[in-house]
């Protein structure tokens, strides 16, 4: 879930960590799409 502030979050328990089925733990960069707004993505982390 793409909270106001811009973060993401598990919809389902709100933790800021999230987990996908059948991919390796590590750190990876994420882009998130919606259809009514102009997509983007940081170069450099927070």
């Amino acid at each position: 879930m793409l909270q106001r502030n811009g973060l993401l979050a598990d919809p389902q328990t709100g933790a800021a960590s999230l987990t996908f089925a059948g991919v390796a733990p590590g750190n990876y960069r994420v882009a998130v799409l919606h259809r009514n707004h102009l997509g983007s993505a940081r170069s450099r982390w927070r």
